[in-house]
C-alpha cells in the first residue's frame, strides 16, 4: 500500500482502481493468496478505524482524560467531551459506550 501512495495511486485517503488492483496483485505475489476487492477494501476500512481509535485513546491519555481498564469508562468534564467530539468523529463513540 505504501508504494500505490508513492505512486499517487490514493487520493483524498482512497486508493484508485487502479492502486486497488496492484494491490490485489502484489498481495498475490506475496502470499500466494487471491482477495477480491470488496474484501481488501473492507479489511482496509477496519483497520483505519481501529487506527484511529488507537490514536484517540493516546490523544486522551495525553490530556489527562481519567481511563478506568477494569469498566472501560472513559470519564471527562462535558466540556472536555464537547472539545473531543468536534475536533474527532470516534470521540462519541467513547462518549456512549465503553472502549
Amino acid at each position: 500500500m505504501i508504494e500505490e501512495v508513492k505512486k499517487r495511486n490514493r487520493i483524498a485517503g482512497n486508493f484508485s482502481r487502479l492502486g486497488w488492483r496492484n494491490i490485489v496483485q502484489g498481495l498475490k505475489e506475496k502470499i500466494g493468496r487471491d482477495y477480491t476487492d470488496p474484501q481488501l477494501k473492507k479489511k482496509y476500512q477496519s483497520l483505519r478505524k481501529r487506527h484511529r481509535k488507537l490514536t484517540l485513546t493516546v490523544l486522551i491519555q495525553e490530556i489527562g482524560i481519567d481511563y478506568n481498564s477494569c469498566t472501560g469508562d472513559v470519564n471527562a468534564s462535558e466540556d472536555v467531551w464537547e472539545t473531543l467530539r468536534r475536533g474527532h468523529s470516534l470521540a462519541t463513540e467513547f462518549w456512549k459506550q465503553r472502549i
